[in-house]
């Protein structure tokens, strides 16, 4: 069975000496052609100056470091945890990728969708209050304070079940605390 992960080995240079096919997978070139290039080189970074001093660091050392790359003109990122290690008696430095590209995008993904979400809670019209299950507030949109005449603060931590608070169904009547939607 064939590693997943890029797999690469250096002097302490950051001269490549040998790489597996996952790597050549990655970089998108034959192994002839990463034989003897610099660590640089071969991942195509797309802050040299930035990874170069990373790659020193971690050759001298030992570490982990996350790497963006330009490979053919496609963004990919890098993962990776850097050993130093003895190879056919000379001291080299094992790097092990794991490509997190798209682990990276959606992160980036959730971050625009939190931040629509954010948007829209904060701008809506409309009041909106979350609660946990035992129906205490945890949050509440500015709409939400306004309606209620309350600060967040005041809102905070209070619960559907709040005696001095009398819930309403839409027609006016009473809603008994027990049949509140946060505790269903």
């Amino acid at each position: 069975e064939k590693p997943a992960n890029p797999i690469l080995v250096t002097d302490a240079d950051g001269l490549l000496l040998d790489l597996n096919e996952a790597a050549e997978r990655f970089t998108e070139r034959p192994r002839a052609a990463l034989l003897g290039k610099s660590t640089i080189e071969a991942l195509s970074p797309r802050d040299g100056s930035r990874a170069e001093e990373l790659f020193r660091a971690v050759r001298e050392q030992g570490g982990h470091l996350e790497l963006e790359c330009a490979i053919q003109d496609t963004r990919k990122v890098l993962e990776i945890t850097a050993t130093p290690a003895e190879w056919q008696e000379r001291r080299v430095v094992l790097l092990v990728g794991n490509e997190i590209t798209k682990r990276k995008q959606a992160e980036a993904a959730l971050r625009e969708s939190e931040e629509k979400y954010r948007t829209l809670f904060v701008t809506m019209s409309h009041g909106v209050i979350y609660q946990d299950s035992q129906g205490v507030i945890f949050a509440a949109n500015p709409a939400a304070q306004r309606i209620l005449g309350m600060p967040f603060e005041q809102l905070q931590g209070r619960s559907c079940m709040d005696p001095s608070w009398a819930t309403i169904r839409g027609d006016g009547s009473e809603l008994p605390a027990t049949e509140h939607p946060a505790l269903m």
